[in-house]
């Protein structure tokens, strides 16, 4: 939902749906000229897209002193079949980082730079030194 350019969007939840008008109502504000794309959940895709960004992040903080992790409710046993998939796949390439986290209805990450609140995603931050 919005104009976030072709790496960025925020998920929102459709809230109801009209089937007489046609009318689809989201859980955010909706203005106009706002983009909308329907996205459906999917393990594998949300699978590789976690261990994408841990590699990239494990490349550039191999020392890094611990994470903080907020996955949404909406993630976690219900999505990918197991629990604790997220921290599983954040121990191999992190093996001995000290991480501590919660389930959340709401996560706080950027899309080009932005904060925004998102949906059924996962907002993690490692702990770094200063240089």
């Amino acid at each position: 939902l919005g104009e976030l350019g072709p790496r960025g969007f925020v998920i929102r939840g459709v809230v109801g749906i009209d089937p007489d008008s046609g009318a689809v109502a989201v859980s955010d504000q909706v203005h106009d000229g706002m983009a909308l794309q329907f996205h459906a959940r999917d393990k594998t895709t949300a699978h590789h897209q976690m261990v994408d960004a841990l590699g990239l992040a494990s490349g550039l903080y191999p020392e890094a002193a611990g994470a903080l992790m907020f996955a949404c409710t909406g993630r976690g046993e219900g999505l990918f079949g197991k629990p604790s998939h997220d921290a599983g796949i954040t121990s191999v390439y992190f093996p001995d980082l000290p991480v501590a986290g919660m389930f959340s209805a709401g996560e706080i990450g950027t899309v080009c730079g932005m904060p925004y609140i998102h949906g059924f995603s996962i907002s993690m931050g490692l702990l770094v030194e200063r240089e």
